[in-house]
């Protein structure tokens, strides 16, 4: 939404500003309008008694509108970050309006035109994408809620994606799992049509959970434009090439897509194809047990006292997120599982090969979320350098990886770390060399902020930078230049407003330039008593360029950042698939280390999941599946889909179960005394 002296939405009596501000703040009534002035955001009205208040920050006022005084507070600009993460936090929704150009392009138009300016994002709990308002080990997941006439009504669909990462997923739901799945997801934001709040039990179900509800018309979940939305998202002709989808699924995730572009005012985040998830794949746990256990979030709604506070031993933010992900979904399919653990044993029965891999892992940045931010045009130069650090840490964790296979004389290893070392070998088509290249060591937060291309990478920038940093070097050398070529050694260059820079030779030398062998070089000035000023064309073209060195600079570089910005884009879908590999390896076994009790349940949980095995210094064994056992345990209340009730016993010798006192026998798994040959 923009606008600029526009008074449709304000009264008559507005003046200009006030009538671009009311424009713009009709336009987003819901939102609290962060009006850019200069370095500060200015909220007026009562978004300012609001923000006031839940900042903690005065409340001035600024003119008078209607015959009343307008309310008005600020935060400065650079450290706008802050605020929204209060604001955020406290449940509000922000509308970030910026100047589209500069002042002095506005007064051009007429000493009283107003800068132009545009709402350029709707911030809201699901669509942060800022480092500074997101946990690096946690997904910030935006969810929508659909059902579609003539699939019944317990027949609804479920879409979530993560637009920090580009993470994309949908799956069907029945009404009385709705629960289950919404606390399993954990989402900041649920997105629903209007008239499912309309139903008690629904409403009643989505207000329990701890997420943003934001209620939208039923048009925005029309089945039809949805598929017509994703199709075009993602360059396909059918939605089956990444699934079967029934028309509900096509309906949330399309509600979801066409949600991230209005937020994003058009943009869109660097999103991975949906991909359908099957419930039968994971057990279903219900909210109560999921609280009683304690996850990935222990008593105090926080990571501390978790099970996943205790297992979190990864090394990246990745890798931290897979994990957090998979603790709140425990695969319930052997085959699944067992592919799992032979990685996992894998990296067991080779400690040095596991200890270089980790150490390997602490050099890989956050690819995912570098990558969204830069696709959503927020990006700066440390995102870049976290993709070009990330891909070399591929080709190095590959080659690594390689080499210990070749010396292991392995022919095959498990399934999951070849694919994985497939991917992290792909050829990324130079675009990390490019990079590399590119971008200095020290970078600067901003892309304005200039400094972030590498000396030598352009010898045009060089010779910007020269100009602008080194003036009086380049003065002084052109001036020893000209004091030898005329043989005037009192020659010198100097510089005032009225005539810039010029040549300055005394009266009794003036001969040697207006008679010499180089008169025509030198172009008369001013003549005085006691000295003559001259002026030559490469002169002119000097202070030309030192004139504009610095706004040329920074021009140039901004030109190599969108270059660089679209190689990375158009590497969008390569980049966005290692960093899910590398999760694989970041949740692989632990050095030995003493083990960490857990203030909460999960530590009583009678079936740990299979990222058990990766404290392998606790001396764990690897779980056999001798049997499918049933087992009844209310006191844990986990459910699991029918084709998946029946459980495996988590044992190292065959039939070891305990029944607990006063217990309906669950499992009770017990360490080894010591690590055998197999664990």
């Amino acid at each position: 939404m923009s606008a600029s002296r526009g008074q449709k939405a304000a009264p008559a009596k507005a003046t200009p500003a006030m009538a671009q501000y009311l424009e713009l703040k009709a336009a987003h009534p819901d939102y609290l309008l962060f009006y850019r002035m200069g370095d500060f955001y200015e909220l007026f009205f009562d978004d300012a008694k609001v923000a006031a208040e839940t900042l903690g920050i005065a409340l001035t006022k600024r003119g008078r509108h209607a015959g009343e005084d307008v309310p008005m507070c600020g935060v400065p600009v650079h450290a706008a970050e802050e605020y929204l993460h209060k604001l955020i936090r406290a449940g509000h929704r922000v509308a970030i309006c910026e100047q589209m150009e500069d002042p002095a392009e506005a007064k051009k138009r007429g000493h009283k035109a107003i800068v132009k300016r545009e709402v350029v994002r709707l911030v809201t709990p699901g669509t942060l994408t800022e480092d500074s308002l997101l946990q690096p080990a946690s997904h910030n997941y935006l969810a929508a809620l659909a059902r579609v006439r003539g699939e019944g009504r317990n027949a609804l669909a479920l879409a979530w994606a993560d637009i920090s990462t580009g993470d994309f997923q949908v799956m069907p739901v029945a009404a009385e799992q709705l629960a289950t799945e919404l606390e399993r997801l954990n989402a900041s934001e649920i997105l629903l049509p209007e008239p499912l709040l309309q139903e008690e039990a629904l409403a009643t179900t989505l207000k329990s959970c701890n997420a943003a509800l934001t209620p939208l018309p039923a048009s925005r979940f029309d089945s039809l434009n949805a598929e017509r939305l994703l199709k075009e998202r993602f360059n396909v002709a059918a939605l089956e090439a990444f699934g079967q989808f029934s028309r509900a699924e096509i309906a949330a995730a399309g509600a979801l897509l066409d949600y991230i572009a209005l937020t994003q005012i058009g943009a869109l985040p660097a999103l991975q194809p949906p991909r359908r998830a099957e419930t039968g794949q994971w057990m279903l746990i219900d909210a109560a047990a999921r609280r009683s256990l304690e996850l990935v979030r222990g008593a105090s709604g926080t990571r501390q006292g978790s099970l996943l506070s205790v297992m979190d031993l990864t090394r990246t933010p990745a890798g931290a997120r897979l994990l957090a992900e998979r603790l709140a979904a425990p695969l319930a399919e052997p085959r699944a599982i067992n592919a799992r653990l032979d990685a996992v044993q894998y990296f067991v029965e080779r400690p040095g090969w596991r200890e270089e891999t980790r150490e390997a892992l602490r050099r890989v940045p956050d690819m995912q979320r570098a990558l969204s931010r830069l696709s959503l045009k927020r990006g700066g130069p440390r995102d870049l350098a976290a993709i070009r650090d990330g891909l070399a840490a591929a080709r190095a964790l590959a080659a690594q990886l390689r080499r210990a296979l070749q010396d292991a004389a392995i022919d095959q290893p498990p399934a999951i770390i070849a694919e994985a070392l497939a991917m992290l070998a792909a050829p990324d088509d130079g675009l990390g060399e490019a990079l590399q290249q590119a971008l200095a060591d020290d970078l600067p937060l901003l892309a304005r902020d200039g400094g972030f291309v590498r000396a030598g990478y352009s010898a045009e920038l060089d010779e910007l930078r020269q100009l602008r940093d080194e003036s009086r070097r380049v003065i002084a050398a052109l001036q020893q230049k000209y004091a030898e070529l005329t043989g005037v050694k009192s020659l010198k260059i100097k510089h005032n407003n009225v005539l810039g820079y010029f040549v300055e030779v005394t009266a009794v030398n003036a001969p040697k330039i207006t008679d010499g062998p180089h008169a025509e070089m030198f172009i008369h000035r001013q003549t005085m008593a006691s000295a003559m000023r001259f002026t030559t064309t490469e002169l002119a073209d000097l202070e030309l360029r030192m004139d504009s060195a610095a706004q040329r600079a920074l021009k140039l570089e901004l030109a190599i950042f969108d270059e660089l910005l679209d190689a990375v884009l158009a590497a969008a879908g390569l980049i966005g698939e290692r960093p899910r590999r590398w999760p694989r390896w970041t949740c692989r076994p632990p050095s030995p280390r003493p083990p960490r009790a857990t203030t909460g349940r999960a530590r009583r949980w009678t079936i740990p999941p299979p990222f058990s095995c990766m404290a392998a210094g606790i001396r764990w064994c690897r779980p056999r599946w001798h049997a499918m056992v049933a087992i009844s345990c209310p006191t844990t209340a986990i459910s699991t889909p029918a084709r998946s009730r029946m459980l495996p016993a988590w044992t190292r010798e065959p039939a070891r179960m305990q029944a607990l006192p006063g217990k309906s026998a669950p499992l009770h798994p017990r360490p080894c005394p010591a690590r055998p040959s197999g664990c």
